[in-house]
């Protein structure tokens, strides 16, 4: 079976009203942090309902993941069958990745859209001005003689260097219709997001990388990523 990812098709669904569902997930994952974020992409899928990536992975909160009886992966969906799944611990409390087996699809075809890719971009997006935002307040509360950090010219530049990447990728999103935008360019937005993300990291100097530091919501975001958005051409075999 082929899981081809076709910008012109809409995907896993997104209800809602009034909002473009990306600025739903910046607003909430900026605000309130990756659980609710994720929670909040998985549960507008469906109630009980697990979003899969192109590899047949998931990406949910320990809660999410205990509830749902369902699984989706584009356009199709079938019951979750718990005995074929393999279940995985990443580094960040709270959060699990399953690997479901594709079998129910091998006489149809999965639809991986850009549309949604777009919308977990905007997830992301959200994830990294929080970041930022958890960086500057870190610096802010650390001199350097009589000086905040935050006025060295280094901490600066790279703030602003971080802050000019924020703005583009959101104009990008900006410029996304229903239909979420070009294959190429969500991709584009993704791999941006984690450059930002690892520059952002640097402000926080080691503690940045440790156990439990600021660190672990970056490499969350860039599982994401991995996990549902894939390969540059947007086709997975499975």
């Amino acid at each position: 079976m082929t899981v081809r990812s076709t910008p012109p098709l809409s995907g896993p669904a997104l209800s809602g009203t009034g909002t473009d569902p990306w600025r739903l997930l910046f607003d909430v994952a900026r605000r309130n942090g990756w659980k609710e974020a994720l929670d909040t992409l998985h549960t507008r899928a469906g109630p009980g309902v697990l979003l899969l990536g192109p590899g047949g992975h998931a990406i949910a909160s320990a809660e999410a993941a205990a509830t749902a009886v369902r699984v989706r992966l584009g356009g199709l969906e079938w019951p979750r069958a718990r005995g074929t799944e393999s279940v995985y611990a990443p580094p960040v409390p709270g959060l699990v990745a399953i690997r479901s087996k594709l079998e129910p699809l091998s006489e149809g075809t999965a639809v991986w859209p850009a549309a949604w890719a777009t919308t977990l971009a905007g997830l992301r997006l959200g994830l990294s001005y929080g970041l930022l935002d958890a960086a500057v307040s870190h610096l802010g509360a650390r001199l350097a003689g009589d000086a905040s950090l935050l006025q060295h010219q280094m901490i600066k530049g790279t703030i602003a260097d971080v802050t000019v990447d924020h703005l583009e990728i959101r104009a990008v999103l900006e410029t996304a219709g229903t239909e979420g935008l070009p294959w190429d360019s969500v991709v584009d937005l993704h791999g941006r997001t984690t450059a930002a993300d690892r520059t952002t990291l640097r402000l926080f100097g080691a503690s940045g990388y440790v156990e439990g530091g600021a660190g672990r919501t970056a490499h969350l975001s860039e599982l994401l990523a991995d996990v549902y958005v894939g390969p540059a051409n947007g086709e997975v075999t499975v």
